[in-house]
């Protein structure tokens, strides 16, 4: 497996083209989870797959992150859902992917961690308790008045405490 060694933000992007389940209208830098709990998806390795299809695998459904799916971070919104659904997002890789992030957290350069939270597209910075980081915020901006995209470092997840 090659290494890659993020350096700026127009690197080149691992993306992928995933289906939205949900109904809001979701913006550039919005978390994404898996939909593993659909039932009209195919198990994760059967049927067809890709926009031409009737049937997706379950690795193809997003949704908005939930307390049920939190583990199952998808990535990052690049390009929002077309009118069937259809949308590309940053796929956060083992090394760590710079993309923007959309987030209501103030961000420190290199200091702020980044979480997945229940019920919310928005990266967050926990304050207690057991979460989900994905990431860190790679741009010192005050984004607590005003939500909007901050550049960050984002990976696949793993289960920390908040002091982390």
């Amino acid at each position: 497996m090659p290494h890659t060694v993020v350096t700026a933000l127009n690197e080149q992007l691992r993306t992928k083209q995933v289906k939205y389940t949900g109904s809001d209208t979701l913006k550039k830098g919005y978390l994404v989870c898996y939909d593993r709990n659909n039932t009209t998806a195919l198990d994760e390795n059967e049927g067809a797959i890709g926009a031409d299809s009737a049937s997706y695998a379950r690795h193809e459904y997003v949704e908005k992150p939930a307390t049920g799916n939190l583990q199952d971070f998808a990535g990052v919104v690049l390009v929002p859902p077309d009118a069937d659904g259809w949308m590309t997002i940053v796929v956060p890789e083992a090394g760590g992917t710079v993309c923007e992030v959309f987030t209501d957290q103030d961000c420190t350069i290199n200091s702020t961690t980044l979480h997945i939270d229940n019920a919310s597209y928005y990266a967050t910075n926990a304050a207690t308790g057991v979460s989900y980081k994905i990431g860190k915020a790679l741009q010192t901006v005050d984004r607590s008045s005003t939500a909007g995209l901050v550049q960050a470092l984002i990976f696949p997840i793993h289960v920390t405490d908040a002091t982390d």
